[in-house]
């Protein structure tokens, strides 16, 4: 005979994204992360960071009292741009980047 558990077990899941290995990855290199855009997005082995830092950064500071990312204003957004750029090195000046990073901080 057999005794069957009845506790319920719960699966285990994915936590959020935290960035740590992005901050071990900075603090070893003592530098900015450079991240390819040769084909209108990110390529290499730091585009996965860097998609995952907008991600981090929009959750972690974005406003909370707005609906959809187009109500929020601009001059919020470019903090947010900002904080991401902190950490890579990316050429912000081709209009390109700046309105990929936009589309993707899109809540």
């Amino acid at each position: 005979m057999f005794l069957f558990a009845t506790r319920k077990i719960e699966k285990k899941i994915r936590g959020k994204s935290r960035g740590v290995r992005l901050d071990r990855l900075i603090t070893f290199a003592n530098e900015q992360i450079h991240v390819d855009f040769s084909s209108g997005k990110p390529k290499g082995p730091n585009a996965e960071m860097f998609s995952t830092e907008i991600g981090i950064v929009v959750r972690s500071h974005a406003p909370l009292n707005v609906e959809k990312w187009d109500d929020i204003p601009e001059e919020q957004t470019q903090p947010l741009i900002d904080r991401v750029l902190s950490k890579f090195d990316v050429d912000i000046s081709r209009p390109y980047i700046k309105d990929w990073m936009l589309k993707r901080m899109r809540l």
